[in-house]
C-alpha cells in the first residue's frame, strides 16, 4: 500500500517487501532466550535482528548498498526518531518500514482489544499493572503534538495512549489516511477511561487526522 502510494519502482518496491520480511528476526530468538517480547526487560529486538541478520549472511546475494540499508532499516525501526545523518534512500525505507510496522501493531492490538474480555493476554498489554489513571507527561505530548517516549509508560492505559502519540511519528498520508480508515484511534481510545484528557485527546487527534 505504502510502496503504490509513493509509486517505488520494482527494485525499490522488492527491497522494501526484503526489509519487511526480516524486520522483526530478532523476536524469535529474543523470546527462546528471555521468553518474552519486552525490550526493556530483555534485549533490543531491532539491534538483535540485524545481527542476526549480519552473522547469518543471509543477505549475502544483495549488492553491498541495499544490504546496509536493510541492516539500517531493521536496526532503526524501534527507535525513537530516525536520525537526521542518514542518505535519502535509507531514509526512505526505514520511513517505509516504520509506517507499515505501526499499521500493523495498530491491526493486532486492536483485534485482541475487542476480545480482551474473553481473552486476556499479559504479553499483549506488555505486563504493566492494570492500576487506574495514566502518566500525564504523556497526555501533555499528544497534545503537543509529540511522539512521547516508552520511558513514560508505567501502566496499562499509558500503553494504550503511548501507541497513541505514534501518531506524530507517521511519515506518509497514506498511513494516516489507512489509520483513520480502520478507525484504530476510536478503538483504542475506547479502552481508555472517560476523563476530560481523554476527551482532549479524542478532540486534538480527530483534529489531527
Amino acid at each position: 500500500m505504502i510502496c503504490q502510494y509513493l509509486q517505488l519502482s520494482c527494485e525499490e518496491q522488492m527491497l522494501a517487501e526484503t526489509i519487511a520480511l526480516f524486520h522483526d528476526i530478532g523476536r524469535f530468538t529474543q523470546f527462546v532466550k528471555y521468553r518474552t517480547f519486552q525490550d526493556r526487560v530483555s534485549v533490543d529486538h531491532a539491534a538483535l535482528g540485524a545481527e542476526i541478520l549480519r552473522d547469518s549472511k543471509v543477505l549475502e546475494r544483495l549488492p553491498e548498498a541495499e544490504r546496509i540499508i536493510v541492516l539500517k532499516a531493521v536496526e532503526m525501526h524501534n527507535w525513537y526518531r530516525i536520525p537526521d545523518a542518514l542518505d535519502e534512500r535509507t531514509r526512505l525505507h526505514a520511513k517505509i518500514l516504520r509506517d507499515a510496522d505501526k499499521l500493523d501493531i495498530f491491526r493486532v492490538v486492536t483485534e485482541y482489544y475487542n476480545q480482551r474480555e474473553f481473552k486476556f493476554n499479559p504479553a499483549m498489554e506488555e505486563k504493566m499493572p492494570d492500576t487506574e489513571g495514566y502518566n500525564h507527561q504523556i497526555v501533555q505530548d499528544i497534545l503537543n503534538n509529540k511522539n512521547t517516549s516508552s520511558c513514560n509508560v508505567k501502566n496499562i492505559n499509558d500503553t494504550r495512549l503511548f501507541k497513541l502519540s505514534w501518531i506524530f511519528d507517521i511519515n506518509f498520508d497514506v498511513t494516516l489516511q489507512a489509520i483513520r480508515k480502520k478507525g484504530y484511534i476510536d478503538m483504542i481510545l475506547s479502552t481508555l477511561p472517560d476523563t476530560p484528557d481523554v476527551q482532549k485527546i479524542r478532540q486534538h487527534l480527530i483534529a489531527y487526522l
